[in-house]
């Protein structure tokens, strides 16, 4: 019988690529990142496709004071990683699956494009009240940009080509499709009234 296709170890390996070509993502320790499988209620284009959480405060701090409370965010660890994770990409499934093959990759770097360049589990700030995307327009204008860029280093089709399957494809093609599951931990209250 056929081994099932691993979707989060297959976005894991796009993304490692992905950040050694983009000069941009010279900073990214990919070891440091963790893919998740995330499987929504609702199928259809609407909704969220993918989403980066960071796992540090602004500055890449651990711990934050707020309203005279002070909170800690816990490590994650997930196995095959010596490190614990700075990140999470979630991949939201079958949702993601089934976008064109184009905007499955923009997705991608999207999220990669949030992580801070100092690659210290922020997210990249830009100024103002919309500091995690900025102007949108030039935000997605960026992500073009860099996905015109990394497709032009002639990346090899057996690392991005299970993006061109939408979900009854991936059905018709693996005997399943799994992925790893890394719940994203909340805040933990340290001391505080």
């Amino acid at each position: 019988m056929d081994a099932p296709f691993n979707y989060s170890d297959a976005i894991w390996r796009l993304c490692s690529h992905i950040v050694r070509r983009l000069p941009l993502f010279a900073a990214v320790e990919m070891e440091r990142v963790g893919v998740s499988f995330n499987w929504t209620r609702v199928e259809g284009r609407f909704g969220v496709w993918a989403s980066m959480t960071p796992l540090r405060f602004e500055g890449g701090l651990c711990e934050k004071k707020r309203s005279g409370i002070l909170w800690r965010m816990p490590e994650v660890r997930i196995s095959g990683f010596e490190q614990p994770l700075l990140y999470v990409l979630s991949i939201y499934v079958p949702r993601f699956f089934d976008l064109p093959l184009i905007e499955k990759m923009e997705t991608v770097i999207h999220e990669l494009y949030h992580i801070s360049p100092k690659f210290n589990g922020d997210v990249r700030r830009f100024p103002g009240k919309h500091y995690a995307h900025g102007s949108k327009a030039k935000y997605d204008a960026r992500v073009k940009e860099l996905t015109r860029q990394w497709l032009s280093s002639d990346p090899p089709p057996e690392l991005w080509n299970f993006l061109r399957f939408d979900s009854r494809q991936l059905e018709q093609r693996y005997p399943k499709v799994v992925g790893r599951r890394i719940a994203v931990p909340q805040p933990i209250r340290v001391e505080g009234p």
